[in-house]
């Protein structure tokens, strides 16, 4: 099988590039197999809620092409409404945030993050911060996320 870059990961046949830090995660059985999402396995992330920038980090190892496809798009299963950052960083250019929140709780939900104005940016990690900038968590909120991928 070819495979399609433009999946970032799916935690199963299509797994173009892992997670590298800075959180604990672990593919998992989908704990909840229902509505958009009824994938066998899914990232399941730990996130400490008491820390306001902790991250789940994919670094791509080379510049990620935006020039046609820089909708990110991303499913997550989550118990509790919460800020939801996503980061481009690690190229020639500035770091580029997009806030977003998870507004649904306690069914699968898909997010786009829209990075249209880095078309000809240079960046290559992918970084995620649940509960972005709050530290109104547990030190162990969970978080089930699948189907990351640029549209």
């Amino acid at each position: 099988m070819i495979p399609d870059l433009s999946i970032v990961n799916n935690f199963e046949c299509q797994q173009n590039y892992e997670p590298v830090c800075c959180i604990p995660f672990e593919i998992i059985a989908n704990p909840t197999k229902a509505g958009i999402n009824t994938s066998d396995a899914v990232l399941k992330v730990t996130d400490n809620g008491t820390e306001p920038w902790d991250a789940l980090v994919f670094d791509l190892g080379a510049v990620i092409n935006l020039s046609t496809k820089n909708q990110l798009k991303i499913k997550i299963y989550s118990t509790k409404a919460v800020p939801l950052l996503a980061k481009l960083e690690g190229g020639t250019s500035g770091p580029k945030e997009v806030w977003g929140a998870i507004t649904t709780a306690d069914a699968w939900t898909e997010y786009t993050f829209d990075f249209s104005d880095q078309a000809a940016a240079n960046h290559k990690k992918i970084v995620l911060f649940f509960n972005g900038g709050a530290a109104d968590g547990t030190a162990t909120d969970i978080y089930y996320i699948d189907d990351l991928k640029w549209e």
